[in-house]
């Protein structure tokens, strides 16, 4: 496994050839073998830049490129993150230890305001770290690893009191309130959910 980004030239062009040709030769084999595949490729580089750099073959990225998604990292969507590691914990439970544990509060807001720049593999580290300490029923702060609360501090502080302060404050207990949902949080602040998301993408 790879991601696609990650492939040296000479790798690139083998599987253009698979793709084009539709056939594959074993190492050590001159004989083809004909397949028949479907490919999703991965990346978090910047293929056209890439491309323009000679970084990556132009006509394996068209040859890639039918159709692609984008996917925003964590900290530009965090109303995902209780049903992320909602799911992760529940997965991680039903093969080790088996009733999930919930989050408490404090945790979830104190996730909220990390900026997480390991994505969404961190969001799992960190609860792997959290699933190992704790044994009763919530994960409290104190199941967090000791990085994560002097990242926060680091992170654009704001002064008490402030208006922006008191405006993310409200925000954050209503996401709080809601679960993550990020509709119905702003249905309760009286604003438009997209007016929501930006103002939680800038905190």
């Amino acid at each position: 496994r790879g991601r696609i980004g990650d492939m040296s030239l000479a790798a690139q062009a083998k599987v253009l050839r698979a793709l084009q040709e539709r056939r594959i030769s074993r190492v050590g084999s001159d004989k083809d073998i004909e397949v028949d595949v479907r490919v999703v490729a991965a990346t978090h580089k910047d293929l056209w830049e890439m491309v323009k750099n000679r970084q990556f073959r132009h006509d394996l990225f068209f040859r890639l490129n039918v159709m692609s998604i984008t996917i925003p990292p964590l900290r530009e969507r965090r109303e995902d993150i209780p049903l992320l590691a909602d799911l992760y914990i529940r997965s991680h439970c039903e093969q080790v230890r088996g009733k999930a544990p919930s989050l408490s509060p404090e945790v979830l807001q104190i996730l909220y305001e990390h900026s997480f720049p390991g994505n969404i593999r961190e969001l799992h580290n960190i609860l792997e770290h959290a699933l190992v300490l704790c044994r009763g029923a919530v994960i409290t702060t104190e199941h967090l690893p000791s990085y994560i609360f002097k990242a926060i501090k680091l992170e654009d502080p704001i002064p008490e009191g402030s208006l922006r302060a008191q405006e993310e404050a409200s925000i954050r207990r209503a996401m709080l309130e809601f679960g993550g949902n990020a509709a119905r949080a702003a249905s309760f602040l009286g604003i438009h959910v997209t007016t929501l998301r930006r103002k939680a993408r800038k905190m």
